[in-house]
């Protein structure tokens, strides 16, 4: 599945918005965030077995993402 998926580096710009998001959410896991913060950026589909923490993320701070469980 990975070869079907484009990954970016975090950088600085990303990793400020991914902290940020971490102060709004209340959340520490920071590659939950980091998963919130990209997938909002780009309107991507975040692919997921454990969809928990990421829609709660999202929803608390107001980001409506499409998760599909797998």
């Amino acid at each position: 599945m990975l070869k079907e998926c484009r990954v970016e580096p975090l950088t600085e710009v990303q990793a400020r918005a991914v902290g940020r998001l971490a102060a709004h959410a209340d959340h520490g896991d920071a590659v939950d965030l980091a998963v919130v913060e990209g997938a909002a950026r780009r309107t991507d589909v975040v692919v997921t077995s454990d969809p928990s923490d990421i829609e709660r993320t999202a929803s608390v701070v107001g980001i409506e993402l499409r998760v599909v469980v797998v």
